[in-house]
């Protein structure tokens, strides 16, 4: 999911919401949408992102928002 070499902290899950069932059967996957990059300094960054857990038929099951600390690229 994130790569690891910039994967600081994980700061928590904010606005957990469980929406939906999940099946004997379902298949499920994660869609990660960025809401929010926020620099902290020249190498940390913070970055907000809504996860959205949905099953075959593109129905929620779980909502929530992530916050992890991250490295920066270098200025070059």
């Amino acid at each position: 999911m994130w790569p690891s070499q910039s994967f600081i902290a994980f700061y928590g899950m904010d606005s957990v919401r469980f929406t939906g069932a999940t099946k004997i059967g379902d298949t499920i996957h994660c869609e990660v949408e960025i809401e929010e990059m926020e620099a902290k300094d020249d190498q940390r960054g913070v970055i907000a992102a809504r996860n959205s857990i949905k099953n075959q038929r593109g129905e929620d099951l779980v909502v929530y928002t992530t916050k992890i600390l991250v490295g920066r690229k270098p200025k070059s």
